[in-house]
């Protein structure tokens, strides 16, 4: 697999200028023609399911990558752990993805024996850079990788259909595997971190559901990076309007593969709902060096207004609930969307004291909406630097890297 990347690392495609009449079109253009070597992408469907039930699988999870800059000892990048069972782990950012969604661009698959000698390469690249503190103790190294591949290098951006890092049947996914200590890794003469308890089923179930997620070629696409699209948004790949019928293409075209992993990775029951519709889109050639591309006076002045109205209303939202509200009542809710008041009631007795329960009703409620309507990250980041206690800033921090 190695090998293999090396090779394709030099002819894989550029983004190349376009415009696009509406999101169809765009998909069309850009993303269909991403998924037409089916029987590539349904050998390495294959070769994953095998992979992740093997008894010596590495499985990498997408955590403890993003801190400020005053706290680089808790990331964990490239920090390797082998538990009793012989399963091992290793923590790693968005970077590590990339290489996977480059084999489908280039029309490649690979085995599960292939991918297993990949994960244990000492190579292997976990991060798109990484701290001094994380070099300390990575058993990772990327040290003369020829198959490290960054996407962004050649104008693209890795977008995911099912998010990689939550809706896993309810449960949250730091909560399973929370931050080991750094002395962990330090004892160990190896720099490998061996806990005393095996994984459990569900923390089993998870990985494997988030590594899918992660790698699978049915559960990404690519799209031209932010600086190089223009369009009445900000970042095409996540719009939920694209996703859906991203989405809705995969489970037309490869039923049999899509109904196996709609299981294996917790795929969620609800649907995105998106509001408004994408107009026209229009991207540059990535070798013409363009930094951004600039709509005109006039839409750039109508997507301005739309965004500060946005912004305005959601604050307005937020205040309605409270701030310090939203952050407790956020996780709750992520973690079980129908959550009633007396249940919330029930596991936060200091939130419900002093508040009627029509109150504490009202404020559920309205919590719920700004996570449904999709307002999550832009909720957290207002409370982030709003005026605030420190303890909700580093509440919000961490709900908003636990996003990523």
């Amino acid at each position: 697999m190695k090998q293999k990347l090396s090779q394709i690392k030099q002819n894989l495609p550029v983004v190349q200028s376009g415009t696009a009449t509406d999101v169809q079109d765009f998909f069309n253009k850009i993303i269909k023609p991403q998924f037409e070597n089916k029987a590539a992408i349904k050998a390495i469907h294959q070769a994953l399911i095998d992979y992740i039930n093997r008894e010596d699988a590495v499985f990498a999870l997408r955590l403890y990558g993003t801190v400020t800059k005053k706290r680089y000892e808790l990331l964990r990048r490239g920090f390797l752990t082998i538990y009793p069972d012989g399963k091992k782990m290793v923590f790693c950012d968005n970077t590590f993805a990339m290489p996977f969604a480059a084999m489908k661009l280039a029309e490649e698959s690979y085995t599960s024996i292939e991918l297993l000698n990949y994960m244990n390469d000492s190579n292997l690249r976990c991060a798109f850079k990484t701290t001094e503190e994380e070099r300390e103790l990575a058993y990772y190294k990327l040290i003369g990788n020829k198959a490290s591949i960054n996407l962004n290098e050649y104008g693209w951006y890795l977008a995911h259909i099912i998010p990689v890092g939550k809706y896993f049947n309810g449960k949250s996914i730091m909560k399973e595997f929370p931050n080991p200590d750094r002395s962990e890794w330090e004892q160990s003469s190896d720099k490998i971190r061996r806990p005393n308890d095996s994984l459990s089923l569900d923390q089993l179930a998870m990985l494997k559901a988030h590594f899918l997620r992660m790698v699978h070629p049915l559960n990404s696409f690519v799209v031209p990076k932010t600086t190089l699209v223009s369009y009445n948004g900000k970042n095409i790949g996540e719009e939920s309007e694209l996703i859906e019928l991203v989405q809705s293409y995969i489970q037309q075209e490869f039923p049999k593969e899509y109904k196996q992993l709609k299981s294996i990775m917790q795929v969620p029951s609800f649907k995105a709902t998106f509001h408004g519709i994408i107009g026209e889109i229009t991207w540059r050639n990535y070798n013409s060096k363009i930094t951004k591309v600039k709509p005109n006076k006039l839409t750039k002045s109508k997507m301005e207004t739309k965004s500060k109205k946005e912004k305005d209303i959601l604050l307005e939202r937020l205040r309605g609930t409270g701030m310090s509200t939203f952050l407790k009542l956020y996780p709750l809710i992520m973690k079980n969307p129908d959550i009633s008041t007396a249940e919330v009631a029930a596991l936060l007795p200091d939130y419900a004291e002093g508040k009627s329960v029509k109150a504490q009703s009202t404020c559920l409620s309205k919590t719920r909406a700004i996570i449904n309507d999709g307002q999550a990250r832009r909720a957290l980041e207002l409370i982030m630097n709003g005026r605030v206690s420190m303890n909700d800033r580093e509440l919000a921090e961490k709900f908003l890297v636990e996003l990523k």
